[in-house]
């Protein structure tokens, strides 16, 4: 329901739920872009602590402090929530590094001491802050973890209400959600587009001599982050070493199995995924499998001889907890993991996320960490959370050349084709060389599909398939299933992408072949059997080293980091899998339990092994120098790609573990760069949070750049370390990329890298070298990338290359622009199209950490609500978004202008008029920029004037259309003009509708817009249909906001010169209720007529005060009137006789005949009245009956009332996660009381419970006025809710009747004494009625007071009524020496 909204309108995500990209639409509107908010802006801002917020709902704050929860959870419930709680103080390595960083002193010792002091004060504060909860339950929250070594902090389980109470420690920096995290799914043939390599291939060129020379990682101990491992196969016992699990919390990291899901009851497959789990064991394989199987499938991983650990944090379906992540990176550090493997993450870009927080952390305690980029796809940006950790070795994915079986082949059938097969796939046990020579039958059987097997024999035969309407692996189980030998899989045209997936559990062998050659033979095969024979085999190899299409790219956000840093094989990797995994019938036999899985998931693991025989071949080397010499090393991909997407390139292992060079970037997550001549130092970055750890790297990094029209030049310092025997020269060599992802032109722009051009490093020495970058104000604004090569003189093959890039960027908004930029109200009137809602399109010049959303006033330009808050983490530069439901039929949170209460409670409606959205960003400086965008909110119906009025129209036989000339006018029109919105009466729309080409009901209608110029004025052409009689035109405008004239619709019927008709018309085109109106009936077209006969059922909302003859007619005709059914069907039948000699003559041509004078009700609505199934006949002189139609003109009724109607949410009815009352109570019995009352204390009636379905609906009709009324909600035991409103329309100087929904935000509950505060005297109300049935303590009405109603007092404590500010007295704590805790323990809530 839309009230639903309205209650989250605080906070919004950028996610693919509410933001689109897509292009400005054709309007024109004036946006203002300012270099810096106003004071006004600024003082609202700093205004809003996080528990103000929360008053909302909860926002983001900018310096990762405070409250970072997640918007979907309502800090208002007392339900349990999952929360990491970080504290202020660093983790002892981590504080003691950071501290010599800034040149200061910090022990071991004390820094641990001072963790150990953070965990015992928050034990203490804790007391404190659950004091009350403490007398009413044992354990109100729960510590389910405590980190000390990657991570200084907990995790704990406790009521929502209470997470903000939680910064009340002084030791708490910043409490956060405990998200759920998941495995990066395995990506599916048609999203990889890559070929695989078969089981024997080589990964890494140089593994095997690396394991020859005796580096298998021996010694080495390598953490896995994952799903558990099954220790049990025998690729993966010996190198299992322990671990634990943080699922479970046991001391068993094994995946979750089969049976543990036939024991769970739980669906088999969720989301994609299984109970049961794999991906663990996989990623072990490729790291350590050791190939001891008894198979000819047995893995033998990177570094074989590694001792693994299993850190089991993610469970069923691979889901798990940031707590449980949090936890095994914690306790890998404590086990003293030298290497740490993260094939997980979450799609959230924050280098400053707590999962990053703690990698880098894990890497300050001297531990090697590698994580997966994530499988998000190839849009820039993609990087995912912990691998945005500066200090984490990111890992993206690429593939790998491969040797794939090809075959000529040849169909026998009428007459020959050739064809060229190449490999898809096979089964573990076929042979693919057994294929050569064989002559098998064949049958089309079209897609592949199950239907078109039927009454196919196809077992031992090939099959012939379509590629394009199903899957592979649909086809190929189809295919097996039926018992085919093979399958000859010919491509669409164009063609989809080739693809190998190898060998397989569950595979048939398929080959494929190009469409060409599949339609010959489909052709062939139609006219008669055929076979197919197998002639010459031989293979190719594809070119490999192409980026996945799914890897994700970087940067990452804040620090504008080259992530990822190396890429590795991520495609259709082969390694180790749970038996299970091929079904029940494999549980416990590992002869085939392989697969083959793709996905930066596959690559990372590769890095970690190879990181593993680096550190047994360098025992000494750091963490930053595995990470610097997997750089250095790397190889450049096949391809043309940003630094980016693949950092330095594909690791070569052999290089990495051989090289006695390394080439290591000095630098610091906070960079200042100092530009040239007089101009004034520019800051690439300023984060609190992690400004002081040392980040010694393989790729410049200098970040983003705001020039503001000066020069830019910054400098890194290069170390290179020279571990040989001999000394060496490097020449160096910078290479500029252009175009890669949007990079620009360096030697366009003048953009320079400067740095020594030869570099000499004695034998096991190091040299220090600067390397400078200078970017003049003229160079267009954007990336700048490449890399610099580091070439031995004496050796050419000797080669290093390191990654750098700078992004420029002008700081602040491109532009805004609401859309759409004019709405208005579905209360009065609804129908399709009508614009309730605006959303907001906008594009940034830079990125935006936080983007608050306001109303203002466009007179004062100052902000008058508060509408939101948008997390910019996902907001890319450049590229504009839609974000929608910004502002719901105007509801916005006031400004109170109070320092205590800067935000309303509850939200408000504007008035309509104009107004102004502005947009303030923050950037990750803290910096603000605004941009304000015009909003027009408008009820005024438009004015149509027509040519014709409402009537019946006759045309001559040869006429084909009919021409209409008017104009539009909207009031609204010159506001909206004044506020610089591109509008004129052009924006109106006309519209007619007329019958469809089969007329009536069953041709239905179509509607046609007519064009309208700027001064409103239209003319339309309007084809008739001879064949539809009457030919009905209807006619109605509409303004830029949807609002219609719909009260002054023209109703224009069109009839054949000649044709009998009947005619029911008004005498008044408008009336009020409570008037009078005559409704005419004629005849027309007749000859020679005697008497008519007129039927039709009764109007609503009116009483008949006459029916009578016409005066024309008056003593010269009989009435006969007869009334036939009942309500609200009653059908009134009129026989008009002429009599004397008007009846012997009869009368032609056009005669009205009867008066029908009905009253409009006084309590009518708002409306058109007409004669329903008015219907008609006559008879002549001569005694013939005659047939005609009947055309009754509808005439407009007003109503002299307005029409208000709300609701009654009070929290004790609230249904959870619904945002609703519960409509199972009857709000009359639980003592709700509401009523309305004008300025002058005056009461009118309002009716409660008057809607069946809505139990909680209120309405009341009110009189014409434009003074306010003010609506009053007391349900007992809540805060009394006042609303003011006005809700006549002004129109001309006149007051009109209109329609207003009144929402609100929920009563809080506990003020049984109603004296507008929840305090220590609700409390003892409270107890003095305790376990009776007193109404005003019964909070929630179930028949007695108990803690249930106690409870309420205990979450709302000491709350005031934010209706009622003004009047809520200052809450008490005590009252006759008696405190909360001291009643609660009397009533015995313990």
């Amino acid at each position: 329901m839309r009230r639903k909204f309205l209650k989250s309108t605080a906070i919004f995500a950028l996610s693919t739920g509410v933001l689109f990209g897509g292009t400005l639409p054709n309007i024109s509107i004036h946006s203002s872009v300012l270099a810096k908010s106003s004071p006004s802006i600024e003082q609202v801002l700093s205004n809003l602590t996080p528990a103000q917020r929360e008053a909302i709902k909860q926002l983001k704050t900018s310096d990762q402090g405070g409250l970072q929860l997640s918007p979907e959870i309502n800090l208002k419930s007392d339900a349990p929530v999952s929360v990491i709680v970080e504290f202020k103080d660093k983790p002892e390595i981590t504080a003691v590094l950071e501290a010599q960083a800034e040149g200061k002193t910090l022990s071991s010792a004390k820094a641990k001491q001072r963790v150990d002091t953070a965990h015992e004060t928050f034990q203490n504060n804790l007391k404190t802050i659950f004091k009350n909860e403490l007398k009413v339950k044992k354990n109100p929250y729960t510590i389910r973890r405590e980190y000390k070594h990657a991570f200084n902090g907990v995790a704990m389980t406790l009521p929502a209400n209470k997470a903000k109470a939680l910064l009340q420690s002084k030791v708490v920096k910043t409490v956060w959600s405990d998200m759920q995290v998941q495995i990066e799914p395995p990506v599916t043939e048609q999203e990889s587009k890559n070929q695989a390599e078969t089981h024997t291939m080589v990964t890494f060129p140089g593994i095997e001599k690396l394991h020859q020379e005796g580096f298998t990682g021996k010694g080495v101990k390598i953490g896995i982050l994952d799903t558990g491992i099954d220790y049990n196969h025998p690729d993966l016992q010996g190198a299992y070493k322990g671990g634990y699990d943080f699922v479970d919390n046991d001391n068993d990291p094994m995946e979750t199995t089969y049976d543990d899901w036939l024991k769970s009851g739980q669906l088999e497959i969720a989301n994609g995924e299984t109970y049961y789990t794999e991906h663990g064991t996989h990623v072990a394989g490729i790291i350590a499998g050791q190939g001891k199987n008894n198979t000819d499938y047995a893995v033998e991983g990177i570094a074989p001889d590694a001792d693994i650990y299993s850190y089991r944090v993610l469970g069923p379906y691979g889901s798990g907890s940031s707590s449980a992540i949090l936890a095994g990176i914690d306790k890998a550090v404590t086990d003293g993991m030298d290497i740490i493997s993260m094939s997980l993450g979450a799609n959230y870009n924050d280098p400053l996320y707590v999962t990053s927080i703690a990698v880098n952390n894990a890497v300050l305690a001297g531990v090697t960490t590698v994580v997966a980029a994530g499988n998000s796809g190839n849009n820039m940006y993609t990087l995912g959370a912990p691998g945005t950790s500066p200090l984490a070795i990111t890992v993206g994915a690429s593939d790998t050349p491969v040797t794939v079986p090809t075959y000529k082949g040849t169909l026998h059938a009428d007459s020959d084709v050739s064809t060229d097969l190449k490999l898809v796939s096979s089964g573990f046990s076929d042979k693919i060389e057994d294929f050569k020579g064989q002559n098998l039958p064949i049958i089309d059987v079209g897609p592949g599909g199950a239907t078109f097997y039927k009454n196919k024999d196809v077992k031992g035969k090939l099959v012939l398939v379509a590629r394009g309407t199903l899957d592979i692996n649909n086809i190929m189980n189809t295919a097996k299933q039926n018992g085919a030998k093979a399958v000859l899989l010919y491509n669409t045209n164009p063609p989809l992408q080739d693809v190998y997936l190898g060998e397989g559990f569950n595979y048939i062998p398929i080959f494929s072949l190009s469409n060409e050659q599949g339609n010959v033979m489909k052709e062939k095969l139609a006219s008669g059997n055929a076979t197919f024979s197998f002639d010459d085999m031989s293979q190719e190899v594809t070119q490999g080293d192409k980026l996945a299409d799914f890897s994700s790219r970087g940067p990452s956000r804040v620090l504008y980091d080259i992530k990822p840093e190396v890429t590795a094989p991520g495609v259709s990797i082969f390694s180790t899998v749970p038996s299970y995994m091929h079904g029940q019938d494999q549980v416990g036999k590992y002869q085939y339990a392989y697969e083959r899985l793709s996905g930066t998931s596959m690559a990372t693991p590769n890095v970690s092994g190879v990181a593993a025989l680096l550190k047994q071949a360098h025992p000494k080397m750091t963490p930053a120098d595995i990470k610097t010499t997997l750089m250095n090393t790397a190889d450049p991909l096949n391809g043309d790609y940003s630094v980016f997407e693949v950092g330095a390139g594909r690791v070569n292992p052999y290089e990495a573990v051989h090289t006695q060079t390394e080439i290591q970037v000095e630098d610091r997550t906070e960079t200042l760069g100092k530009t040239s001549g007089n101009t004034d130092d520019i800051t690439t970055l300023a984060s609190k949070g992690i400004k002081t750890i040392k980040n010694n790297t393989g790729a410049l990094s200098f970040g983003t750049i705001a020039p503001n029209g000066k020069n830019v030049k910054d400098k890194r310092t290069l170390v290179i370390y020279n571990n040989s025997e001999q000394e060496k020269t490097f020449k160096v060599d910078v290479q500029f990329q252009t175009d890669r992802r949007g990079s620009k032109d360096a030697t366009v722009n003048g953009v320079q890298i400067s740095e020594d051009k030869e570099i000499t490093v004695k034998a096991n020495s190091k040299q220090n070298t600067n390397v400078f970058i200078d970017v003049p104000k003229t160079a267009a604004l954007g990336t700048y990338e490449g890399y610099i090569t580091y070439t031995n003189k004496d050796n050419q093959e000797e080669t290093y290359q390191v990654p750098f890039a700078i992004h420029t960027v002008k700081e602040g908004i491109d532009h805004i622009a609401v859309d759409p930029p004019a709405f208005t109200t579905a209360v009065e009137a609804g129908y399709n199209g009508i614009r309730w809602s605006v959303g907001l399109l906008f594009q940034l010049k830079s990125h935006m950490r936080t983007m608050d959303l306001f109303l203002v006033d466009p007179k004062t330009n100052q902000e008058i609500g508060f509408l939101g808050t948008l997390d910019g983490t996902g907001a890319d530069e450049n590229i504009e978004y839609y974000l929608r439901g910004l502002m719901n039929e105007g509801y916005y949170y006031p400004l109170t202008g109070n320092s205590d209460h800067p935000i309303a409670y509850d939200h408000e409606q504007t008035k309509p008029g104009l107004y102004k959205i502005r947009l303030v960003g923050t950037n990750d400086q803290g910096k603000t920029f605004s941009a304000d965008a015009p909003v027009y909110y408008s009820v005024t119906q438009p004015t149509l004037n027509l040519s014709a009025e409402s009537g019946v129209y006759e045309y001559s036989p040869d006429q084909q259309n009919v021409s209409l000339t008017g104009s539009v006018y909207d009031p609204g029109v010159a506001e909206m003009k004044a506020g610089g919105m591109n509008v004129s009466q052009a924006d109106n729309k006309v519209v007619y509708t007329v019958p469809g080409s089969g007329g009536g009901l069953g041709g239905g209608t179509k509607s046609v817009s007519v064009p309208v110029d700027s001064n409103g004025k239209f003319t339309a052409q309007i084809p008739l249909n001879p064949n539809i009689q009457p030919f009905k035109v209807q006619i109605y405008a509409e303004n830029k906001a949807t609002v219609r004239n719909y009260y002054s619709n023209k109703f224009l019927y069109y009839v054949k010169q000649g044709t009998p008709y009947g005619a029911a018309i008004a005498d008044k085109q408008t009336v009020k209720a409570g008037d009078t109106v005559t409704v005419t009936l004629s005849m027309n077209n007749m000859t020679s007529m005697k008497e008519a006969q007129f039927s039709y059922i009764e109007a609503k909302n009116v009483d008949v005060v006459s029916i009578k003859p016409h005066a024309t007619l008056d003593g010269k005709e009989d009435l006969k009137i007869q009334k036939e059914g009942t309500e609200p069907s009653l059908v009134t039948k009129i026989t008009a006789t002429l009599t004397g000699d008007t009846a012997k003559n009869g009368v032609s041509g056009k005669v009205p005949m009867v008066d029908i004078t009905y009253k409009v009700k006084s309590d009518s609505n708002s409306g058109t009245l007409s004669l329903p199934q008015f219907n008609v006949s006559y008879t002549s002189t001569d005694g013939m009956a005659k047939s005609a139609f009947g055309i009754s003109i509808p005439f407009q009724v007003e109503r002299t009332y307005s029409f208000m109607k709300s609701y009654v949410y009070a929290e004790a009815f609230m249904l959870p996660y619904l945002d609703e009352p519960s409509s199972d109570l009857d709000y009359v019995k639980a003592g709700a009381k509401v009523k309305v009352t004008d300025d002058t204390g005056k009461e009118y009636s309002t009716t409660l419970g008057g809607d069946s379905s809505f139990s909680w609906h209120l309405s009341s009709y009110l009189p014409l006025t434009d003074k306010p009324f003010t609506l009053e909600v007391d349900m007992p035991g809540h805060f009394i809710v006042k609303k003011t409103f006005t809700i006549g329309l002004k129109e001309n100087g006149e007051v009109k009747p209109y329609s207003k929904a009144l929402y609100y935000e929920h009563s809080p509950a506990g003020d049984v004494n109603k004296d507008n505060v929840i305090d220590i005297k609700d409390a003892l109300y409270i107890q003095s009625n305790w376990k009776t049935n007193k109404r005003e303590a019964d909070i929630n009405f179930d028949g007695v007071v108990d803690e249930k109603d106690m409870q309420y007092v205990v979450n709302n404590f000491l709350m005031q009524n934010p209706w009622m500010l003004d009047k809520a007295p200052k809450p008490e704590t005590k009252y006759k020496g008696k405190a909360l805790n001291d009643i609660l323990h009397e009533v015995g809530m313990q």
